[in-house]
């Protein structure tokens, strides 16, 4: 009994620990969001939002979640944002499907 909640804690926590970050609010792109932010018109200053280390926003930028104007304004890049939810919504709802799979093996055997 010992061995299988070990077996099965370990991807539950992961799976815990994916759902937790997903819903994160307090992120840099959740704060543009926030203050709809979403085109060169409506694009905020990383201040205005409440962003006050500017560092946080490299990994939205790298990955185009995050687009800058010349004038030091941000907006985020709804359309790609939307992808990437879709696609980390499917690889979450693919994982609980795998620990499913495995708790049911587990309590088989």
């Amino acid at each position: 009994m010992l061995n299988t909640l070990g077996v099965l804690g370990f991807p539950l926590l992961l799976l815990a620990f994916v759902v937790i970050i997903m819903i994160q609010g307090s992120s840099p792109v959740a704060r543009f969001s926030k203050a709809g932010a979403f085109s060169p018109e409506t694009a905020r200053r990383p201040a205005s939002v409440g962003v006050e280390f500017p560092e946080t926003m490299h990994a939205p930028l790298r990955k185009g979640i995050l687009i800058a104007t010349r004038d030091g304004r941000y907006y985020i890049d709804l359309a790609l944002l939307n992808r990437r939810r879709r696609r980390s919504r499917r690889i979450v709802a693919a994982a609980a499907v795998v620990v499913a799979a495995l708790a049911i093996i587990a309590v088989a055997l």
